[in-house]
C-alpha cells in the first residue's frame, strides 16, 4: 500500500510513523518541517500518557504545574496541577516528530501540495473484485504521483479536505492572533477572559520564549480588533515590550458547531482526515494535540488492517459524545458573567480547583463533570453558580 500524508504537524508525523513502521510505503509532504507557531504545543497529561515518545524522544519542553485564570474584572484564581502540562515549541515538536517518522521509514518530501483528486480509469489489480480507487497528488513544483490512500493532516485550510470533502464554513472556525517573545519565559500558564471576546487570551511559557495570543470565532470580531485586545493583554503582563513593531501572526482553528459536527466527514474511499483537518479540536478549549495524535494513530491502525472504513466509527466512539457536549456550549461559555463566576468559584473552592486541574490534564470527561461537581459541593448557591457556568447541563 502506498500512502501520502499531507501535512507535517504532530498528526501528520504520527500517522506517517505508524504507517511506515507497519510496512506501508509512506510519503510525508509539507512545505517546511521547521517553522514556529505561537498557538498550540500544549500537551496535557493524557497526551503524554498515551504517547510516551513525546517524553522519551527527549523533545525539549517546559513543565507547567500551575495555571492562572483571569476574569474580565481582573480577579484571578491559580490552579495547581498535580499532573504537569508540557508545553513545546512548535518548531521543535514538529521537526522532532517528522524526524521520528523518517526513522520509521517514511519519506519526507519538502514540497507544498496544491491539489489532490481521483485518478480516472484505475483498473483492478490481480485478485481484486473491483477496481481499486487511486488518487493523484500534485505539488507546487509540478510533481505528480498516484497513491492508494491520501491522509489529510494539513490543518483547518486543508487542501485534502477542500478537494475530497468540503471546506469548513466560516461559522465553524476560530481565528487566533499571536506572537512569540524570545528570551522571556516563566513557570505559569495564563488564561485570561475579556469583555467582548467570545474566546480567551493566553500566555504559554516555552523553553526560550513566551507564546502569547488571543482567539475568538472568525465571524465575531475583526482580526485587527483581536490584535488590539492582545496588545492590551501584553501591556498588562508588564513585559516592557516595544509593542508597535511586534510581529503578529494568525491561524485558523476548527471549532465545530452542532450542525458542523453532524455534517462533518472525516473519511471516504481512498482518503482520511486527521487532527485539525478533520475538525478534531475541542470547541471550548481549542485544545487539539491529543485528539490530533489519537486520530492519527487510529487512522494508521485502520489502514494497516486494510479496513480504512473503520476509522470514522472508531473515532466517533472515542470522541463523539464529548465533542457534542462541548459544541453545544461553544457559543455561550465565554459570556462575561459566566467566566467571571468561573474564576471566582475557582478562587474560592479547593474542590473545584481539583476538578479544573483534572480538566486541564484530560482526566475529567465533560459527560461526568456535572455529577462530580455536585458530589464535591452541594450547597444550593454553588449549584446556581455552576448552572450559569455550564449552561444548565
Amino acid at each position: 500500500m502506498k500512502v501520502a500524508v499531507v501535512g507535517g504537524g504532530p498528526a501528520g508525523s504520527e500517522v506517517a510513523a505508524g504507517l511506515a513502521k507497519g510496512g506501508a510505503e509512506t510519503f510525508l509532504f509539507d512545505s517546511s518541517f521547521d517553522r514556529e507557531k505561537p498557538c498550540g504545543g500544549g500537551a496535557p497529561w493524557r497526551c503524554e500518557s498515551e504517547f510516551p515518545h513525546l517524553i522519551s524522544e527527549d523533545i525539549p519542553c517546559t513543565t507547567i504545574r500551575r495555571v492562572l485564570f483571569e476574569a474580565p474584572s481582573r480577579a484571578v484564581a491559580v490552579v495547581e496541577l498535580p499532573h504537569p502540562l508540557r508545553i513545546f515549541s512548535r518548531r521543535t515538536l514538529d521537526s522532532r516528530l517528522a524526524a521520528r517518522a523518517a526513522r520509521a521509514g517514511a519519506t519526507l518530501v519538502e514540497e507544498k501540495v496544491v491539489s489532490v483528486g481521483v485518478l480516472p480509469g484505475a483498473g483492478a489489480t490481480p485478485g481484486e473484485d473491483r477496481p481499486r480507487r487511486r488518487l493523484r497528488l500534485r505539488t507546487a513544483s509540478g510533481r505528480e504521483e498516484t497513491f492508494d490512500h491520501i491522509v489529510g493532516a494539513d490543518g483547518a485550510r486543508s487542501v485534502v479536505r477542500r478537494m475530497l470533502a468540503s471546506p469548513f464554513p466560516a461559522g465553524d472556525l476560530t481565528q487566533t492572533v499571536g506572537c512569540y517573545l524570545p528570551g522571556r519565559t516563566d513557570d505559569t500558564a495564563r488564561i485570561s477572559f475579556a469583555e467582548g471576546l467570545n474566546g480567551y487570551l493566553w500566555s504559554f511559557p516555552r523553553t526560550d520564549h513566551l507564546a502569547v495570543g488571543a482567539c475568538a470565532p472568525l465571524q465575531s470580531i475583526a482580526a485587527s480588533d483581536l490584535g488590539t485586545i492582545l496588545r492590551s493583554f501584553l501591556e498588562r503582563l508588564g513585559l516592557g515590550l516595544d509593542l508597535p513593531p511586534l510581529p503578529f501572526c494568525s491561524a485558523l482553528v476548527p471549532t465545530l458547531s452542532p450542525e458542523g459536527l453532524a455534517a462533518n466527514r472525516i473519511a471516504g474511499e481512498g482518503w482520511s482526515l486527521v487532527g485539525d483537518a478533520g475538525g478534531l479540536v475541542d470547541p471550548l478549549t481549542r485544545e487539539g494535540l491529543h485528539s490530533a495524535m489519537k486520530s492519527a494513530s487510529l487512522a494508521a491502525e485502520a489502514l494497516l488492517q486494510e479496513h480504512p472504513g473503520a476509522y470514522a466509527g472508531r473515532l466517533q466512539a472515542l470522541f463523539g459524545e464529548e465533542m457534542r457536549w462541548a459544541s453545544s456550549r461553544r457559543d455561550r461559555f465565554f459570556d462575561p458573567e459566566t467566566t467571571e463566576r468561573l474564576v471566582r468559584i475557582l478562587d474560592g473552592s479547593h474542590a473545584v480547583r481539583a476538578v479544573m486541574a483534572d480538566l486541564v490534564a484530560g482526566r475529567q470527561r465533560y459527560l461526568t463533570l456535572k455529577r462530580r461537581l455536585l458530589r464535591k459541593a452541594v450547597p444550593a448557591a454553588f449549584q446556581i453558580a455552576w448552572r450559569h457556568v455550564l449552561g444548565a447541563v
